[in-house]
């Protein structure tokens, strides 16, 4: 079962867009792992699950019995991982969108469960389904109080269905954001070429093989499959700023960048940041700690139009027409200083505009990308192996062990191991 799903999942996302933040994914490695599992190595990861969940907000883990771990009303939803659609299991290092509905769904039906909670830490994963089961998870907003309570990572697809609660939590070290796709095509014909293969596809239909990794890139077909990403990337940016009501424009100025904390916090992309216990002590309207029982409506109100305020600060500068040209220095201003709108604008009106020196190439620089890359592949070796040990001449050539093969030519992550 693990081995078809993990073979479906990677065929689902040629070609296609992703939303993972590729400086914190190990999607790759998850989907080998995956590979491997058995029935019964998946129901030990499911009770680990359960029993991480129960020790972060001290729940007793031998009272569970229902679905999702439970106890005082709260139900909490783990959203961990890669995450992938079709898939209807959380193994904590991977989690199905089928089982994030699963679980949801039955925990708005149940008269037990007063407020649920996902708990998020996740680089992203597919965005076949993520937007789905967002809009699902937004249209339900007001049925039952929801939080999304991070720790420690809420990036690309987790942030797209993290951002879709009530409120969103993050812990003190962990990050947020990643708001944007990407796709990968793999040229291997300089490296087939080396190995003395020749590959031929007969097809009918003139984009039947579009992006085949077997030769460079044609500009017709990169163009469409950037307009793909860009019709993704749109969809991405109009849900976030639905759900955490920001413009398109200031999500679309984050440029997909992963945000600490207290960044994330001052954009408005999180409500605050806090340790999961004190973050469902503060949504449930209990004291904290760090308020030593001395919170008070009106204070809560006063702090929340404060953060509201200084959300509007940091986005007016960042937005201002004067930052155009002076991004970094908008970026220092609106982020590190507690300067007016006005007066960053009136310094920035002043900087110069970011030059950027045009440098002649280097006869190395001047070489393509992928030329550059078969070059480096080609200083050590690599194994002539197939799927199931066998090579590559004997293999049996699936759709999938052909992806797989050039997977793992590209990244080294072998999916037969």
């Amino acid at each position: 079962m693990s081995v078809t799903v993990s073979q479906q999942a990677l065929l689902r996302m040629n070609h296609a867009a992703v939303m993972v933040a590729v400086n914190k994914s190990s999607l790759q490695m998850d989907l080998q792992t995956l590979h491997a599992e058995t029935p019964e190595s998946g129901e030990r990861k499911r009770a680990e699950v359960m029993e991480s969940l129960c020790a972060a907000y001290g729940f007793d883990s031998k009272a569970q019995n229902k679905p999702f771990a439970f106890q005082d009303g709260v139900a909490i939803i783990p959203i961990h991982g890669s995450l992938i659609n079709r898939f209807g299991q959380c193994y904590g290092y991977v989690t199905g969108y089928n089982f994030i509905r699963r679980q949801r769904d039955a925990a708005m039906a149940d008269p037990d469960v007063t407020a649920i909670v996902y708990d998020v830490n996740s680089g992203g994963g597919e965005a076949a389904g993520c937007f789905e089961l967002a809009d699902e998870s937004f249209a339900l907003r007001g049925t039952k109080p929801t939080i999304s309570v991070v720790d420690s990572a809420c990036y690309s697809a987790a942030y797209a269905l993290a951002s879709t609660s009530d409120q969103v939590v993050v812990t003190p070290t962990g990050g947020a954001g990643s708001v944007g796709v990407y796709t990968m095509h793999v040229d291997m014909s300089k490296m087939l070429e080396d190995w003395g293969l020749n590959i031929t596809l007969i097809h009918a239909g003139e984009h039947k093989v579009d992006g085949h990794p077997y030769a460079e890139l044609p500009e017709d077909v990169r163009a469409d499959m950037q307009k793909s990403v860009d019709a993704t990337y749109n969809k991405f940016v109009e849900s976030v700023a639905r759900n955490r009501n920001l413009s398109v424009e200031a999500v679309k100025d984050t440029q997909a960048r992963c945000y600490s904390a207290d960044d994330a916090l001052a954009l408005g992309l999180i409500d605050s940041v806090a340790s999961p216990i004190e973050a469902i002590r503060a949504f449930l309207g209990g004291p904290s700690e760090a308020s030593n029982d001395e919170t008070t409506g009106d204070s809560l109100m006063e702090l929340n139009e404060a953060k509201q305020a200084e959300r509007q600060r940091v986005g007016a500068i960042i937005g201002h027409p004067n930052a155009k040209g002076r991004e970094a220095m908008a970026n220092h201003l609106a982020l590190n200083t507690d300067m007016s709108v006005d007066d960053a604008a009136a310094l920035l009106a002043v900087a110069p505009v970011a030059h950027v020196e045009v440098v002649e190439k280097t006869e190395e620089a001047a070489k393509p990308k992928n030329e550059k890359f078969v070059e480096a592949m080609n200083q050590d070796d690599h194994p002539n192996v197939g799927p199931d040990g066998k090579p590559i001449e004997s293999a049996e050539k699936t759709q999938a062990n052909e992806l797989m093969e050039a997977f793992t030519a590209a990244t080294g992550y072998d999916f037969t191991k």
